[in-house]
């Protein structure tokens, strides 16, 4: 996972520790998606111990942890499927993959969430909407 030139690391000390989950997301039983995202950890404790990670992010860090998710950026790009990518999507190591690298930020403007996903796009196409 490469740092991000979105993710504004100001907010961050030196020694600041982050929460890192990865989760593999499925449609159809079938797994599509592979995500790593990065939350620091001042602003989530107990997140991953005592909270279970929903599917519905934001909502949760609404509920749980009083952060309500504003706006966020995203970058989308082609990579090719490393052999990480490849075990956990059931792929062949250099298959075409959508990268999604975004940024979401709280009402505040502080980043709040760095992720990356690699999708399997082979029978499924990413769309995004703008409210």
């Amino acid at each position: 996972l490469a740092q991000s030139d979105q993710l504004d690391l100001s907010t961050l000390a030196d020694g600041d520790k982050v929460i890192r989950v990865i989760r593999v997301r499925s449609l159809r039983e079938a797994p599509v998606i592979y995500e790593v995202f990065v939350l620091p950890q001042t602003l989530f404790p107990g997140l991953g111990k005592e909270f279970e990670i929903p599917d519905h992010l934001y909502r949760f860090y609404q509920s749980q942890f009083g952060i309500t998710v504003a706006r966020a950026e995203e970058r989308a790009r082609a990579v090719n499927a490393s052999a990480k990518d490849a075990a956990h999507l059931g792929i062949k190591k250099g298959t075409a993959l959508l990268e999604i690298d975004r940024v979401a930020f709280s009402l505040d403007g502080r980043p709040v969430e760095w992720r990356v996903s690699h999708c399997d796009t082979t029978d499924y196409f990413y769309r995004a909407e703008r409210g």
